[in-house]
């Protein structure tokens, strides 16, 4: 495979992702086997993506409008060719797909879409060395951010600008590594300017870094250092949590490097500004850095104690991440072991598995090897030997690259100790010693020297243990300087000069407390001499209070005894008004009875209307009454309740069956029983006549009652039925009848006036106004 521009297929890794099934032919010398290979040839395309997302574009119908998944596919097919470029004619298939793409994307109006095919355009030519129009494409798309006032995004693109032209020509060797630094640099000093036109210091601190972190990974260690010491000095005194992160990072240099004292000198920088600004943000990031450096210099104890912090603090943090606390629960059974405390570590880490039980296979893997440590400390070799293999088979198919590395050495290196060479060979063999800070590639050589003198590789034995020798001379030692020794008098120093600025802060608190205690004192001795005479004369004034009290309570029992006799008075009355309400209801249904009992004897047909209209007169009132002596009310009468039952009785009366309907829209009021009565005789005259006359055939009549209050005091009186109706010219006035009379004169009673008219029938209202 050819060159790739580094950081190209990861920005669109998701987009960019080539199946494993593709596979790569090397040449071969037999005949048979370029017979197979020929064959293959002619398979191999239909399983690789190119061919995939070619078929795709192929089988999906022409349409005139803009498909979005063939834009999405020929993008795909450009970045497939841009990623795996070998040849000349890969950049043109890239070109030419990405070009496709771009046009489309324009068609579409899909600004952000163009952008980033330009953005890709600008790394096809990138790779071909044509810088001038590498820059044209990258400046439409810093053209584009800027017309929409996206100056941070405007700035990241020269930014990346810069970081793909030093990652392309340190990759193609075309110019050496100084002149790519160089050209490089322009770029990002462009991207840099632009953040500080807007003053946005929070995005130039995260843009710095980015730029420092290209030239670490382009391996330009002398550009990292002094860069990133270059913004730790400009930002040093601002209070952006990231500079902290920038002295933790340039920390993490100089210990890979091996260079422990300067290592912990700008980790004890951090941890000083941490604590003098009071930013506990990234905190545990510096206590487990700090930790590790401890590790490196073999100072367990702090090491050990360093390790407990940065746990305790990650597991403090909500949604933490578990990779991070196994990661640390490792270094500090590591440690443990050397103090022969296993036993210990073994029960950090089955605690934390119940707390945080490892979900993916990479956390699964840390916590199999975590455990490995454990009982190769407790020599339980066997259970080691297990855990070991169980981490390498959740490593084995690892998307994190550090995680087989470290594996790989810690189950090599557990053989070594063992003495089984053979199988720490197998492991060793793929191990890449760059992967690994000075330290550990140090300790690589040591075990490969013991392999390979255990093999009888005389020479290569040799070979290893030299370059066991010179990296170790080469890793400051703590035993040959006192450097670090200075560093912690000296860190130590200041947080003692710290400490005692807060003691002397702390005293004249002190102080300034003590003399509001004395001040709050006197305070409190007047307060106490006036508040003895706030109580004579607050006791002066309860003896008189109590004198009054027991007079008050002589009276309040007399008044007492008055309102239970009170109390007994009004039950006695109300019995005695229920019992009237009994009485009378009873006297009238005698008088109704004798009126049956007289009918009976009379032939006369109006005499016998007269008693029967005067009956059921009497049970309109002596329904009221019943009414009265059954609720809790003795004065007032739900007219809902009482018409229903006058309905009853009158449909009863007449034995109508279903032949009339009855229709009643009653609002829920109460009436007093001088009201309620008027109100009963007129329903039950109104009710009457419908019935006799309205409803004298067999056909079906239906009649409908209707009270409805109107305003606070007013009610309306409608009873309306369906039949013939009065006859035209009939005049109200001159009717004499009893019926009409009476309920005109209840009307007039009530305050109200009664009308008559014909409406679909006959229609009685009567207005009503409540005294």
């Amino acid at each position: 495979m050819g060159h790739q521009l580094p950081g190209l297929a990861k920005q669109e890794g998701r987009e960019a992702n080539i199946p494993k099934n593709c596979w790569l032919v090397v040449a071969v010398d037999s005949k048979y086997v370029k017979l197979l290979i020929a064959i293959l040839l002619l398979i191999v395309p239909e399983f690789c993506p190119a061919q995939e997302v070619k078929e795709q574009l192929y089988t999906q119908p022409a349409h005139h409008q803009v498909d979005t998944s063939r834009i999405k596919a020929l993008y795909q097919l450009g970045l497939y060719y841009l990623s795996h470029y070998n040849q000349k004619n890969h950049l043109d298939s890239a070109q030419f797909y990405l070009n496709k793409a771009l046009v489309m994307a324009k068609v579409a109006y899909r600004s952000t879409d163009a952008s980033r095919y330009n953005l890709q355009l600008g790394n096809v030519y990138l790779a071909r060395n044509n810088m001038p129009v590498a820059e044209k494409y990258y400046a439409l798309v810093a053209q584009a951010h800027e017309a929409k006032l996206e100056t941070t995004k405007q700035a990241q693109t020269w930014v990346k600008f810069g970081a793909n032209v030093l990652n392309k020509m340190t990759d193609t060797g075309k110019r050496n590594s100084e002149s790519a630094a160089e050209t490089a640099e322009l770029y990002f000093n462009r991207g840099i300017k632009i953040l500080q036109s807007v003053r946005d210091t929070a995005a130039l601190i995260k843009m710095e870094i980015y730029i420092t972190m290209s030239y670490h990974d382009g391996g330009y260690r002398q550009r990292y250092r002094k860069r990133f010491i270059d913004i730790i000095k400009k930002f040093e005194n601002s209070r952006f949590a990231e500079v902290n992160i920038l002295y933790a990072n340039l920390s993490v240099v100089y210990r890979n490097e091996g260079n422990n004292n300067m290592s912990l000198f700008y980790l004890l920088k951090a941890m000083n500004r941490m604590e003098r600004l009071r930013d506990t943000v990234n905190k545990d990031v510096l206590y487990g850095e700090l930790a590790l450096i401890y590790d490196e210099l073999g100072q367990t104890d702090q090491s050990i104690q360093w390790y407990k912090k940065t746990l305790a603090l990650r597991e403090n943090i909500p949604n933490t991440s578990p990779a991070g606390l196994y990661r640390t629960v490792g270094f500090l059974v590591l440690n443990l072991n050397k103090q022969g405390r296993s036993s210990e570590g073994l029960s950090y880490i089955i605690d934390l598995e119940k707390r945080h039980p490892p979900k993916d296979d990479n956390v699964k893997g840390m916590a199999a090897q975590v455990k490995a440590y454990c009982y190769d400390g407790l020599m339980q070799y066997k259970l080691a030997e297990k855990y070991f293999l169980l981490m390498m088979a959740y490593y084995r198919n690892s998307d994190v690259p550090y995680l087989p590395a470290y594996g790989m050495y810690d189950i090599a290196n557990f053989y070594v100790q063992q003495k089984k060479y053979s199988k720490a060979a197998y492991y060793l063999k793929d191990l890449h010693e760059g992967n690994f800070n000075l330290s550990r590639e140090r300790d690589i050589n040591l075990m490969r020297f013991k392999i390979d003198s255990a093999a009888g590789k005389t020479w290569s034995a040799i070979k290893y243990f030299q370059q066991y020798k010179r990296l170790n001379d080469s890793i400051f030692n703590a035993t040959k300087s006192g450097q670090i020794e200075e560093l912690q008098i000296k860190y130590a120093t200041e947080q003692k000069e710290r400490d005692l600025a807060f003691v002397t802060k702390d005293r004249q608190l002190q102080y300034e407390k003590a003399n509001h205690a004395t001040n709050a004192r006197n305070i409190t001795l007047i307060g106490i001499g006036l508040l003895l005479i706030v109580i004579g004369l607050l006791y002066n004034s309860y003896r008189i209070n109590q004198k009054k009290t027991i007079e008050i309570d002589r009276k309040n029992k007399e008044l007492n005894q008055l309102v239970s006799e009170k109390d007994s008075l009004l039950e006695e009355k109300e019995w005695l008004i229920k019992e009237v309400h009994h009485r009378v209801k009873n006297n009238l249904q005698i008088v109704m009875s004798l009126l049956q009992r007289q009918s009976s004897f009379i032939n006369n047909k109006e005499a016998l209307a007269a008693i029967r209209n005067s009956e059921h007169r009497m049970n309109s009132i002596a329904l009221i009454h019943q009414k009265l002596y059954q609720s809790n009310s003795y004065m007032l009468i739900k007219m809902i309740d009482y018409v229903n039952e006058l309905v009853t009785y009158l449909q009863e009366s007449f034995d109508l069956g279903s032949r009339i309907i009855f229709e009643k829209q009653i609002d829920d009021v109460d009436f007093e029983v001088s009201m309620a009565i008027p109100i009963g005789l007129i329903l039950n005259e109104a009710i009457t006549n419908a019935i006799k006359y309205a409803c004298e055939s067999h056909r079906l009549c239906s009649v409908r009652i209707m009270l409805k209050q109107t305003d606070q005091n007013d009610y309306l009186l409608e009873i309306a039925d369906n039949g013939a109706g009065l006859p035209a010219h009939f005049n109200l006035d001159e009717i004499n009848s009893m019926g009409f009379n009476l309920m005109r004169g209840l009307t007039k009673q009530l305050g109200g006036k009664l009308s008559v008219m014909n409406q679909d029938g006959l229609v009685i209202r009567s207005v009503i106004h409540k005294m």
